[in-house]
């Protein structure tokens, strides 16, 4: 399933595959000096969007073959396994596959409301 591009002139909209009910991605271009020298850097070199997958080393493998370019290569977090990829206007994703969440499964370094915080941000896709 792959996501679609729909235009209706301005701006475009990413949808997520037929018969999925989930996330949607509105992108607007910007307007002005002023916005257009944000592009890219919005966050000042912080990752601020998440990419939620199931099957973390297809997409990265599937994602290197086709010149996506990873900044911080894979790693094993204790909430699962993330990689950062910039975007062809430099906004940096994590592709991130979630461990298997269990009631109360906060790692002991992190709070359980940070945990569900992280786990509730994750755009599945």
């Amino acid at each position: 399933s792959r996501f679609q591009l729909t235009e209706l002139l301005r701006p475009r909209s990413v949808l997520p595959p037929t018969g999925y009910g989930g996330t949607k991605l509105l992108l607007a271009q910007a307007d002005g000096g002023e916005q257009s020298s944000r592009v890219g850097n919005q966050t000042g070199g912080r990752v601020f969007l998440f990419l939620h997958t199931d099957d973390f080393w297809r997409d990265f493998n599937n994602y290197k073959s086709k010149g996506v370019v990873f900044i911080r290569e894979p790693a094993e977090q204790s909430y699962g396994t993330v990689a950062v990829f910039k975007d062809l206007y430099g906004n940096l994703w994590d592709l991130l596959e979630l461990k298997q969440r269990r009631p109360n499964s906060a790692p002991n370094h992190c709070s359980q409301a940070k945990y569900d915080m992280l786990l509730s941000s994750a755009i599945r896709y």
